[in-house]
Formats: C-alpha cells, sequence, structure tokens
C-alpha cells in the first residue's frame, strides 16, 4: 500500500507575491491587440524587491513561470466570473492579480496564513481581499473551465507537449559536483 502525503499550502510573503509579479509583468505572453481583453498596464518593469534569502526569490520565480504557463487559463477565469475588469484594482497590478490567482486557486481558495516577520505591502494586501471576497465566482469559473475542457485538474488543461516536457523535465537525473576542499 502506497500513501501519499498531501503538503497544505499556506501562501508566501507579500514581497513573493510581488516580486513574482514583476518577472510575470516582464516574461507574460502578449496578445494582438484585437485579441486583447487583459490589460496588463505599462510595459515598464521596476526592479525587484530586495530578499532575504535565496528561497524566497526561487519561489517568486517559480510561481510567475506556473502563473505563466497557465496565463491564458487564469484570464479565462477572471473574464468568465466577471471578477475582471476591476475598476478598484489599477491595470498596473494586473500581474499580481493573475499572480495571486494561480496561488489561491493552487491552495484551493483558503485563506493565506498572514506571516508576522514581514510588513505587509498595501497592493498585495488589497489585491488578495478582492480575489478572496471574491472567491466562490473564481471557483465556479474554475470548474466551468475544467467541465468544458473535460479535465480532472488544471494540468490536464495544458497542451500535451508542454505536459510531456515537464514529465521529462521531472525524469532527468540531478547530478551534483562537491568540492570536499571547501566543505
Amino acid at each position: 500500500k502506497r500513501t501519499m502525503a498531501l503538503i497544505e499550502k499556506s501562501g508566501y510573503h507579500d514581497s513573493v507575491y510581488m516580486n513574482a509579479a514583476k518577472v510575470f509583468q516582464g516574461i507574460r505572453t502578449e496578445k494582438r491587440k484585437d485579441r486583447t481583453l487583459v490589460r496588463y498596464g505599462g510595459d515598464s518593469v521596476s526592479p525587484l524587491l530586495p530578499s532575504k534569502d535565496g528561497y524566497s526569490q526561487r519561489v517568486s520565480y517559480e510561481l510567475a513561470f506556473s502563473a505563466l504557463k497557465y496565463q491564458d487559463l487564469l484570464e479565462e477565469i477572471l473574464l468568465d466570473s466577471c471578477v475582471y475588469p476591476c475598476y478598484s484594482i489599477p491595470d498596473d497590478l494586473t500581474s499580481l492579480l493573475v499572480v495571486m490567482l494561480y496561488d489561491l486557486q493552487d491552495r484551493k481558495f483558503r485563506a493565506r496564513e498572514i506571516f508576522d516577520e514581514e510588513e505587509p505591502i498595501a497592493e498585495v494586501q488589497t489585491v488578495e481581499r478582492y480575489l478572496y471576497s471574491s472567491r466562490t465566482k473564481l471557483a465556479a469559473a474554475l470548474a466551468r473551465c475544467r467541465i468544458k475542457h473535460d479535465a480532472l485538474s488544471i494540468e490536464y488543461i495544458l497542451p500535451e507537449t508542454i505536459r510531456k516536457q515537464e514529465q521529462r523535465a521531472s525524469a532527468l537525473p540531478l547530478c551534483v559536483w562537491i568540492n570536499t576542499f571547501k566543505i
């Protein structure tokens, strides 16, 4: 018998979300002008917030690239749920909205734990309150997308080529060289 441990995700620090949004803003897929339904504001990418450790930076990049992988689905969820456009959130924060939506659905629309050791960022708090207040609409829109694509989870909505790429990347051996003179 195999048992599988489920890791409960509880969210990240505000600076991780801001950095992930800035990375996402720089790498997001541009659509043609006649097909653009979600506006991301200006193209200028501000510098990343300083991170205290490498873990925060790595998690920021993982969050940004995961949101990029599901960009079309996340935009469809925002539009289908009528959560976007939101007039209280400017277009410059749309990338933060998409990144936080990815994390919220990844946490199964549960509330995020608040971390005491870091001071909150106002933009992140505003977007989080807005998304959390609309979580029922967002969950329903996600369910409609899964039904439309006949998918068990959002991973099955991805194109077959991307899913195979991920499987190959996870199966690659990891080789490490350790300099024993430095230890």
